[in-house]
């Protein structure tokens, strides 16, 4: 899926990722932790449904709990703001 066409995202995979929301997009440098660590795999775009995580590269992927999306929904809004991209 192409980044461009979604105003909201937070996606890992493998060793790169974006972090979009409210025209800013962050390139990510390492990858997000949801509350039980790093992920290998993490495909979130509110608009469109999808929010799908891979906690670890053996692990097949699954849909995310609410608890992980309200988690990516925080680091979105704090990454994202421009105190975080001053630094």
């Amino acid at each position: 899926m192409n980044d461009s066409y979604y105003s909201t995202v937070l996606r890992w995979h493998g060793k790169s990722g974006v972090a979009k929301h409210h025209g800013m997009t962050i390139t990510l440098p390492a990858a997000p932790d949801l509350g039980d660590g790093p992920v290998w795999m993490l495909e979130y775009r509110p608009e469109i449904g999808v929010a799908q995580v891979q906690p670890r590269a053996i692990d097949p992927p699954r849909d995310m709990t609410r608890f992980e999306i309200a988690i990516a929904d925080s680091m979105l809004r704090r990454l994202t703001t421009l105190p975080e991209i001053e630094r």
